[in-house]
Order: structure tokens, then sequence, then C-alpha cells
């Protein structure tokens, strides 16, 4: 029930004038509010996504390092953080600072939990590395849910930039890390085509498995990059994706040496 009321809170929120969200930011109140109704804990997921849960908890190693980018409030992070285990490591990319700000309070109860990752927050776009801030857009009826750096929602539909937010590119936050990346999750309502563009050297370097969710026939003819470089692409269901079959809207990206189980 209290996610119900989080899920409206937000949605609210969202459509607020800026100085009611100035004046609550200011007392306190916005703050407050978010980590009361976050008590919601776990949270369930739509049932839209049961292959990605299924697909994240078969495929995440014991003790690894994944990635969750576009990670919203968290219900996929959870699931690999717990998948991980507490060797693990997660690291969550949200652009959205008020998303960021739930996951957060939802991670930090995670973090009492001796059976999940530990888990690092990042409130940043993920693009192609040309740009270290970027215009954040809100989605259809501002919802929580979709907010994009394309200046499009996932109707195509031109929207107005809400605030200004900082970037990175897949390379540059992770190529330093000094364990590889075994897993990638992608969810970022159309600006899939700029998180491949700057994740290539890490491709290349540490081959992880990706889960990608596409928004639109232009990322999805997109994969062709990471297609050169040698990852091969399949339905969650494990059927392999042909050079010029129709966009899916969630599909694994293996390395072509690796099998797809």
């Amino acid at each position: 029930m209290l996610y119900t009321w989080l899920r409206i809170y937000i949605l609210l929120w969202n459509n607020s004038p800026a100085w009611i969200q100035r004046t609550c930011r200011a007392t306190g109140l916005h703050p407050w509010l978010v980590r009361l109704l976050t008590s919601y804990r776990r949270a369930p997921h739509h049932p839209s996504e049961d292959g990605v849960v299924q697909t994240l908890s078969r495929r995440v190693k014991s003790g690894s390092l994944v990635i969750d980018v576009g990670a919203n409030f968290g219900v996929m992070t959870e699931v690999m953080a717990r998948t991980a285990g507490p060797t693990g490591l997660v690291i969550a990319f949200e652009a959205n600072p008020d998303n960021a700000e739930v996951l957060s309070a939802r991670c930090q109860w995670l973090q009492k939990q001796s059976s999940c990752a530990p888990i690092e927050v990042r409130n940043q776009a993920v693009n192609d590395g040309q740009k270290s801030e970027v215009a954040l857009h809100a989605g259809r009826r501002h919802s929580a849910n979709e907010w994009t750096i394309t200046g499009k929602d996932v109707t195509g539909r031109a929207t107005e930039a809400a605030f200004r937010i900082p970037a990175t590119s897949l390379d540059a936050a992770l190529l330093a890390q000094p364990r590889p990346v075994q897993l990638v999750k992608i969810d970022v309502e159309g600006a899939e085509d700029q998180v491949f563009a700057g994740m290539l050297e890490l491709a290349r370097k540490h081959r992880p498995t990706l889960l990608i969710e596409f928004h639109n026939d232009q990322t999805w003819e997109k994969r062709r990059h990471l297609m050169s470089l040698g990852y091969r692409f399949y339905r969650l269901d494990g059927t392999s994706v042909g050079d010029r079959d129709v966009c899916e809207p969630h599909v694994m990206a293996v390395w072509q040496d690796e099998r797809c189980a």
C-alpha cells in the first residue's frame, strides 16, 4: 500500500509548481515524506518485468560487479544486490534527483541485510561521454519512470528540459574499477544508443552480459555497434535475435564465446 502512495506522491511532486518544490525542500518536508514512503521495503515488480527479474536472478554471479543503468526506484537494483551477495558490488545510476533519493533510501535499508551486495548510488545520467552535463526531460505525465536525456518521450513527442544534471559514460566511470564488470542492465528511455557509444572499451575489455530494454527502432539499429564487437543478441526466452528481426523490448546480449543459459 505504501508503495502505491509513493508513486502517487512522486507523480504529484513532479507536476507541482517549482515554488512548492523549493518550499518543501527548504523545510525538509519532501525528504521526510520520501523516507516515510520508502518504508514499503520490497516493492513488487510489474508482471511485465517477470522475464527481466528471472534473467537477472539467473545471470548475475555471486561476488560479481554488476551495473544498473537507469535504476529508478531500485526494484532491479535489489534483485541484483541479493543475487550478487555480500561479496559482490552493485553500482546504480539514476539521473533524476528525486528518483535517486528514493533509490538511496531503499539501498540504505538493503545494506542492513547481510545477504545483499554493497550498493553505490550515482545520481548521474549515462551518455556517450561527449558532455559532462546534460538536460533531463520529463516523460509522459511527468511519470517517475520516463525521464530521459533524449529530449523526446517514448512516443517521440518533444518535451521541454526540466533541469540539468551531471553525466558520464560507462567507459569513464568504470574502466578504472579493479574488478571486471560482469553484467550491465540498461533501461534509459530511448537513450540506449548513447550508452552503447560510451561503453565500447568496457565491452571490449570486460565483455559483460547486457540486459537491455529498447524503446524504439532507431536505438534498436544501434545494437549493431555491439554486434560488431562480438556480441550476440537473444530474447529472454533464450531464442536468438537475427540481424533483420524487428525491435524487441527486452533482450540479452552475450559475448560470442559465451552460452546463453
